[in-house]
């Protein structure tokens, strides 16, 4: 956690120069973009959608289950710690027919990893606006 105002301004500086490579490649790109709160499933969603092949698995300790995925497009966090940062643009496997576009995942809403953390995915989500070409689609997901 920064102790100050400068090093908040070059945590966030530090951040946003980080995700650049993320924000251009929804340059001209129509996005489905994914948008929920922190651990609510928006990046299993997105390897799912994008047709990754999904699988059940129990952990061994602990006897709960839980959705994997075999080579994911999207990296899946454990339950309530944030995963992702900076918008990810994903190719799906299986292209809707009559639809160029790709899908979009995103920070979740109460991410845990502080205020540079809220603003740089905030700021970096605005770029994507920008940079695309058109939002065709916004699926929003609730965590039950």
């Amino acid at each position: 956690m920064p102790e100050n105002n400068n090093q908040l301004l070059e945590e966030i500086t530090l951040l946003l120069n980080e995700g650049k490579v993320a924000i251009n490649k929804a340059e001209n790109q129509n996005l489905i973009l994914i948008l929920g709160g922190t651990g609510c499933g928006k990046s299993t969603a997105i390897n799912y959608l994008a047709g990754c092949v999904m699988m059940e698995v129990e952990d061994e300790d602990t006897g709960i289950s839980y959705i994997d995925c075999l080579d994911p497009v999207a990296e899946i966090g454990s339950g309530a710690v944030s995963q992702t940062l900076y918008p990810n643009i994903v190719n799906m496997r299986k292209p809707i027919e009559g639809m160029d576009a790709k899908l979009c995942d995103t920070a979740g809403f109460s991410d845990n990893r502080g205020v540079a953390h809220d603003i740089s995915a905030a700021v970096s989500l605005g770029e994507v606006f920008k940079n695309s070409a058109s939002i065709c689609a916004v699926i929003v997901l609730i965590k039950k």
